[in-house]
């Protein structure tokens, strides 16, 4: 199982449910990213898309689909990709495995996924800097 967290900023967005599920879809499927880098996943299905009950900030979603290998063999793969909202931030852990594997880890992976947290900062008098450009804080 794999396991990874990702930060997207920013966006406008104020709830995690107003997020179109193509959002998450183009960071875990993109072609910079883990199961995009051999080439486009194929046959990549939404199973579910759900708030959390126990936590209104965290959205959780379940794909199926086909990776390619280093060698362009396809291989089944099942993930859950949470997200949570935090200021204009996404913060996004990903839990994956091979498809065959599923049924035996599924319960870990949730597990992560369940674990997954994301708090704000503490604040700062100092202004953030987000690579060349400073963001100021307007939340004052």
């Amino acid at each position: 199982p794999i396991s990874k967290v990702k930060t997207v900023s920013p966006t406008k967005i104020k709830n995690i449910k107003d997020l179109p599920a193509d959002f998450f879809m183009d960071y875990v499927f993109a072609t910079k990213g883990k199961y995009g880098v051999y080439g486009q996943p194929e046959d990549v299905k939404l199973i579910s898309d759900a708030v959390s009950d126990k936590d209104k900030s965290k959205r959780q979603l379940e794909y199926k689909f086909n990776a390619f290998t280093p060698n362009q063999k396809t291989v089944a793969k099942r993930l859950f990709v949470t997200g949570t909202l935090v200021g204009s931030d996404v913060f996004m852990v990903v839990a994956a495995t091979n498809g065959n594997r599923w049924n035996s880890v599924q319960p870990m992976l949730q597990e992560i996924c369940d674990s997954f947290r994301a708090v704000p900062a503490p604040k700062s008098a100092r202004p953030m800097k987000r690579g060349k450009e400073i963001v100021e804080d307007n939340s004052k």
